[in-house]
């Protein structure tokens, strides 16, 4: 499962390389618009703010579920995997859902969002997805933070685990703040950030 960026994003008919390789290599692929995604009216779209990574799983486990249901993917062969806003979400996938992937692979993925906010320059923090900061809104904060569920990973050994949790965090931080500039520097006039 391909989970894409954003989540002011959306998943469109057209032709992807990086996506065309699982296909080439013997993959279904199967990419999902997820609560938050755009061009499904502003209520899809908003339905996220204030609670974000909770309707997005939702729609993720029910297309995993369905891929399933239709004879597509096999229950133990299913991949997820998704770069920034969707790199979070494979890494909260992996953390409150872990029987349900066989592995998962995030790149510029937020761990922690409460890290985040502390350590971003100002501008680039995510309030408006959380509705306040992290003082504000320490539960939130928790719940929608994938080094939350760290302790469910499944890892082939738990130092491994513990160990890449506790990294992720900072360097996630980090790469957010180095992505999006160095999204923003390819695609100039294209915003492919997290900011509004």
């Amino acid at each position: 499962m391909e989970i894409h960026g954003g989540p002011n994003e959306a998943v469109w008919e057209r032709f992807a390389p990086e996506l065309q390789l699982w296909v080439d290599h013997g993959f279904a692929l199967f990419a999902v618009n997820y609560r938050g995604s755009v061009g499904f009216g502003r209520a899809f779209q908003e339905q996220i703010l204030g609670n974000p990574g909770h309707w997005e799983q939702e729609d993720i486990v029910a297309g995993r579920n369905w891929l399933i249901q239709q004879g597509i993917a096999r229950q133990d062969a299913i991949l997820i995997t998704g770069w920034s806003y969707g790199g979070y979400l494979t890494l909260l996938a992996l953390g409150k859902f872990p029987d349900l992937w066989v592995g998962g692979m995030a790149g510029y993925a937020i761990a922690d969002y409460a890290t985040l906010h502390d350590e971003v320059a100002e501008g680039l923090e995510l309030t408006w997805l959380f509705g306040g900061t992290p003082q504000e809104k320490p539960e939130q904060y928790r719940i929608s933070s994938p080094i939350t569920s760290r302790s469910r990973l499944r890892c082939s050994s738990t130092r491994a685990a513990t160990t890449a949790a506790a990294r992720l965090s900072k360097w996630s931080t980090m790469s957010l703040a180095y992505g999006s500039w160095a999204n923003k520097s390819r695609s100039p006039g294209l915003r492919q950030d997290m900011g509004r």
